[in-house]
């Protein structure tokens, strides 16, 4: 997910503005950039707390002075706590809510 929004910014100058652009996008990508890939609104459940992810289309990937820019994050989560995706290289963390609110206030 991080790699595919990083590299739709890299490639587009842009964000994806919606779900039904970054699967597109992923379903067009060459092979010289890892594609083609699929994307489904099933691989965007999480197992935890069984919601969709949530996406923060159109956000730019410059890390604010809160830290790195989070791109999609779980709805609940689960016993407080809840992973979050970093764009670019960044990667994944479990944070509690206490983080969670510094980072997507």
């Amino acid at each position: 997910m991080a790699w595919l929004y990083t590299l739709h910014v890299d490639l587009k100058r842009r964000p994806p503005a919606n779900f039904d652009e970054l699967r597109i996008f992923a379903e067009t990508l060459p092979a010289t950039h890892g594609g083609p890939s699929s994307l489904s609104q099933e691989f965007l459940i999480s197992p935890r707390d069984k919601k969709p992810i949530v996406i923060r289309y159109g956000l730019p990937l410059r890390a604010n002075q809160r830290g790195p820019v989070v791109i999609a994050h779980e709805q609940e989560g689960l016993d407080g706590r809840r992973f979050v995706v970093y764009a670019g290289s960044h990667g994944v963390e479990e944070v509690d809510d206490a983080r969670f609110k510094e980072l997507v206030p």
